[in-house]
């Protein structure tokens, strides 16, 4: 099974993107996707820079990778006008990213609205909330809405 992922707002200028725990998770991640050669999708948000270096340079080289920017929470939009041009289905998308109460939460609400032949699965410790102790609770609630935490 060939499974995507999507990256969102891991920039620098987001103080939740620097967490050392959480990038070298989305780390992990990227060299998984690379091994299955899958598609890797980086989600920035317009004028905040791009995508953290240590992760860009998981990243170098690899012909599968493509960046869309997003110009509020929400990148959905932007990510089905890429897929709309994308050559192949990609069955599953697991997203990884900050923050998962309302980027990567918004974002994958809107994927879910207008992929219904797409899994969408989260990673469990590759997302960040604004409000860290609320992180237990927002998964919790997106499994019970049929998304997969993984």
């Amino acid at each position: 099974m060939n499974i995507g992922l999507i990256i969102i707002d891991m920039q620098d200028s987001f103080p939740a993107a620097l967490h050392q725990s959480l990038r070298s998770n989305i780390g992990k991640q990227i060299i998984l996707a690379k091994r299955r050669q899958a598609p890797i999708l980086l989600v920035e948000y317009h004028n905040e820079g791009s995508t953290l270096p240590d992760l860009k340079s998981k990243i170098n080289g690899y012909k599968g990778c493509y960046t869309v920017t997003k110009k509020e929470d929400d990148g959905s939009t932007e990510i089905l006008g890429f897929l709309a041009e994308f050559p192949r289905f990609v069955p599953t998308w697991r997203v990884c990213g900050i923050h998962l109460d309302c980027c990567v939460w918004d974002t994958i609400t809107g994927l879910k609205n207008n992929l219904k032949k797409t899994n969408i699965e989260i990673v469990r410790d590759g997302v960040h909330p604004n409000n860290f102790k609320n992180k237990t609770k927002l998964l919790s609630t997106l499994k019970r809405k049929g998304f997969n935490i993984r």
